[in-house]
């Protein structure tokens, strides 16, 4: 870990320590990443004694990423806004905040976790690593040193199993390898969420996919499928 990866991840550690109320947010139009890093830093906070941690996100879940929610409370509505800290993970910009406005969290301390080159740096602490191939990887080296449960480590390995293509796009690296292999050997059934995210689809996406393919156009002598 670099200096300034270090002093971030101890800085983040330093608000949760001194901190008790946390909100959890994430963007619009929700994914593996997005839901999985919400899911395991809302977990993660809950699992320390004497901390409360809301997750929000007032919008559909894809159905193959419901297997996390379902067994979390994730706030649909908020009725309060009076927590110490807005977590706000893997949006670029505040205009892809899904509920909520960054004047409605003013009066709290925002810290902006991503992964994506054109971060705004919209935070009052923003944690910004396009290196990184996923927020839920980020969201690990925060926990590195603490214990989670089971529901928080099925967040991150869908966020890096997602947001890499099944571990195939460029954005893997050596640590994005080892920190799957950790989340295993601490309890990750790779084929359970495998299964949850590529092998169960409902009927009616298959016929919608199906209708895709038979329509889809090819442009530039092939190299592009429409």
């Amino acid at each position: 870990m670099n200096s300034i990866k270090r002093n971030m991840v101890r800085k983040i550690r330093k608000i949760i320590e001194k901190n008790e109320k946390f909100l959890v947010l994430s963007h619009i139009e929700p994914d593996g990443d997005s839901v999985g890093s919400v899911i395991a830093l809302a977990e993660g906070i809950n699992f320390i004694k004497g901390k409360r941690c809301t997750a929000y996100y007032p919008v559909d879940i894809p159905q193959r990423l419901r297997f996390l929610v379902k067994r979390r409370n994730i706030a649909r509505k908020i009725k309060n806004l009076d927590h110490d800290v807005a977590f706000i993970l893997d949006c670029s910009n505040i205009s892809r905040i899904a509920g909520l406005s960054l004047s409605e969290l003013k009066h709290m301390t925002i810290v902006n976790i991503d992964h994506h080159i054109s971060n705004l740096y919209f935070g009052d602490i923003n944690w910004v690593e396009p290196e990184m191939s996923s927020v839920g990887e980020m969201i690990f080296e925060i926990f590195s040193n603490m214990q989670l449960p089971r529901l928080a480590l099925e967040g991150i390995y869908t966020a890096l199993i997602t947001d890499t293509g099944k571990f195939t796009y460029k954005n893997v690296t050596e640590r994005t390898l080892k920190t799957a292999a950790k989340l295993v050997r601490l309890g990750v059934e790779p084929y359970k969420i495998a299964s949850y995210l590529y092998h169960n689809f409902p009927h009616n996406f298959l016929n919608i996919l199906g209708l895709a393919l038979l329509n889809a156009k090819r442009l530039l002598d092939g190299k592009v499928l429409f």
